[in-house]
């Protein structure tokens, strides 16, 4: 019996497009943020990520995506670093189009809600990211 190992590009891709696209933004992308943009993408603009949400602290909290993170982040798909203000800030790094390349099927079908959520949320900080009415 072989056992199949599956890669998921999809979020991978979606780690570092994400570190890319809130890089110029004016609010602080930090590893709240990616959670509670990650589910806001999956729970309200429908984008399949793959995600299971728990609901902790701060808001929204994946096991799985924070390991993913730390993951793209060993390979240099994004810089995961702790700025004196407070917090982490999550900005892509060398390798970060390598893991947008590789997802780029998923990253065109779902751009339109990505983008949406990325204009939507992407000035506000952690603590102000939410569902708008």
């Amino acid at each position: 019996m072989i056992n199949e190992f599956r890669i998921p590009w999809e979020k991978y891709g979606v780690i570092s497009y994400l570190a890319k696209a809130m890089n110029n933004k004016d609010a602080q992308f930090g590893k709240t943020s990616l959670q509670k943009i990650v589910y806001i993408l999956q729970e309200i603009y429908g984008v399949d990520i793959g995600y299971q949400f728990i609901l902790y602290n701060y808001g929204p909290y994946s096991a799985d995506l924070a390991t993913d993170l730390e993951y793209v982040a060993a390979l240099n798909g994004v810089d995961v670093s702790w700025v004196n203000t407070g917090g982490y800030r999550i900005k892509p790094d060398l390798e970060a189009d390598v893991f947008i390349e590789k997802s780029k099927i998923f990253l065109d079908e779902n751009k339109e809600k990505i983008e949406e959520a990325i204009n939507t949320f992407g000035n506000l900080s952690a603590n102000r990211i939410k569902k708008q009415d």
